[in-house]
């Protein structure tokens, strides 16, 4: 396999509450080299309604094709 059209990746499932109360539900993934902390801090940036994230967890590491 050719690496440098490859790049590890961790897949979570993470669940968060918005402000309306509703729980979310969502798989996200992220490079290999991000931390829990990373990929908490990443959510409550770039999620907007963000009341408190409930669960993050790590699913399973896997291959992203990069062009």
């Amino acid at each position: 396999m050719n690496e440098e059209y490859w790049e590890d990746v961790t897949v979570y499932n993470v669940s968060f509450r918005a402000t309306d109360d509703r729980l979310i539900n969502k798989v996200l993934v992220f490079p290999t080299s991000y931390t829990e902390l990373a990929v908490k801090e990443s959510i409550e940036k770039n999620f907007f309604k963000l009341k408190k994230i409930e669960r993050i967890e790590e699913f399973q590491e896997a291959l992203l094709i990069s062009l």
